[in-house]
């Protein structure tokens, strides 16, 4: 039952990626950023009256001006500048991976053609790695490769590795549909933490969603 493989192996042409057509949109994680609550600062002087039993008049207006005015002054100030320090983390970023075929049933004789686009934006320090895999009627996994004479191997590796910034669509899979090769091929991408392994760590790796494409190929 492993004939499939070599006919998959030998069918498939890959070729160079394409420059990405139209907006596939975006799928955001904004790094929240948490403004410490406003203190203020009263320096005020407080009530010093110093009623020696003469004129009391003129030590009540003095107070009052003095309180208002220093009051009003240090919390509009403090208030203003803790908001400013409090948004420091800006930090942004844009992934989304979507599979694009024409249809989703293949005839004997049909080219099939699957294309997987790319939109990444990131920065040096939250670069990500490509995943891309496809699930047999067997039910086994091949994983895509980044070598052209090879494109899927059993043992799970990379795609794509440290990507910063991109847009691309990658032609996955292109060929002639023949026959024998009949049944569900489920098809999966994903980009994780540059370095990670989504089989083996956990899905706190992810930074993308999981584009999935289901195509049925005709046996006969």
């Amino acid at each position: 039952m492993k004939i499939w493989k070599s006919i998959i192996l030998l069918s498939l042409c890959l070729s160079s990626p394409l420059s990405l057509a139209g907006n596939w949109g975006e799928m955001a994680w904004g790094v929240g950023s948490w403004g410490n609550a406003g203190s203020t600062t009263d320096t005020g002087t407080g009530d010093t009256d110093t009623d020696t039993d003469t004129d009391t008049d003129t030590d009540t207006d003095t107070d009052t001006d003095t309180d208002t005015d220093t009051d009003t002054d240090t919390d509009t100030d403090t208030d203003t500048d803790t908001a400013n320090t409090g948004n420091t983390n800006t930090a942004q970023e844009s992934i989304l991976l979507a599979f694009d075929t024409q249809k989703d049933f293949y005839h004997i004789g049909e080219s099939l053609t699957i294309n997987l686009s790319e939109t990444i934006n990131t920065n040096r320090f939250q670069r990500v790695d490509l995943w891309v895999a496809v699930q047999v009627p067997s039910g086994e996994f091949l994983f895509r490769t980044p070598f052209p004479l090879i494109p899927f191997e059993f043992t799970p590796q990379v795609f794509k590795s440290s990507i910063e910034n991109s847009e691309t669509i990658h032609r996955i899979i292109e060929f002639e549909v023949p026959p024998g090769l009949g049944g569900m091929y489920t098809f999966y991408a994903l980009s994780v933490e540059e370095g990670k392994n989504p089989i083996t760590d956990s899905f706190t790796v992810f930074r993308s969603n999981i584009a999935i494409l289901e195509v049925t190929l005709a046996n006969k």
